[in-house]
């Protein structure tokens, strides 16, 4: 018996595209990234995932999710990551623009029913349109009703420092490419470390030395 799986098969993701190509690299350097992401995040904030997503038409729309959920199911309070999607091309509600509940990221709105697109907002736009949206808000990608046609999307999610990246860059970046990267992007793919402060006031303080308030 074949059982046909409709999200995989027309909407698939494609992971570690920073590996695929310079213009991934170069897309890093955006000012955008630098005027949102600290100001939402904090400092020293990760990529946690850099995907494409694609519509093809039949596909079965995703169901409506926050991606916050696949951090930690029970904090609303504060956002933990920012995605930035990128539009390659013409993005309509016909060829499965992503639908959104706007303002659902301060609570009390939310999808009475996950399973389906009908209620959400498309999100539609021109190539080269940039959807910036945090971890918090109901979102899927719509379905692509065209006879012919695939509807790409890059996907750039950053996270607070602090989470562990759904991409491991240390086992799955190329060493060709590891090789080339500028600072800063090995600084938003994780290739640092910080002081472990509580425990190093900790130490200190039990030497009479320093004392963190």
């Amino acid at each position: 018996m074949v059982v046909e799986a409709p999200i995989i098969t027309f909407t698939p993701g494609l992971e570690n595209i920073i590996n695929t190509g310079d213009e991934f690299i170069d897309l890093l350097n955006l000012t955008l990234i630098d005027q949102v992401i600290p100001w939402y995040l904090g400092d020293h904030s990760i990529i946690y995932s850099y995907t494409a997503n694609i519509a093809r038409p039949g596909n079965v729309p995703v169901q409506l999710h926050t991606d916050q959920l696949s951090i930690t199911l029970l904090t609303r309070d504060m956002a933990y990551g920012m995605n930035i999607m990128f539009y390659s091309e013409d993005i309509t509600d016909e060829n499965g623009a992503t639908r959104v509940y706007p303002v659902s990221h301060l609570g009390n709105v939310a999808p009475s029913n996950i399973f389906t697109v009908e209620g959400p907002h498309p999100v539609e736009g021109p190539a080269g349109t940039t959807l910036v949206f945090e971890s918090r808000l109901w979102h899927a990608t719509g379905a692509n009703g065209l006879s012919t046609g695939e509807r790409p999307v890059i996907l750039l999610f950053f996270m607070r420092s602090f989470v562990r990246p759904q991409e491991n860059a240390y086992l799955t970046l190329r060493k060709d490419v590891e090789a080339k990267l500028p600072p800063r992007q090995k600084v938003f793919l994780g290739f640092r470390t910080y002081r472990a402060r509580h425990w190093r006031a900790r130490r200190q303080h039990a030497r009479g030395i320093l004392c963190y308030s």
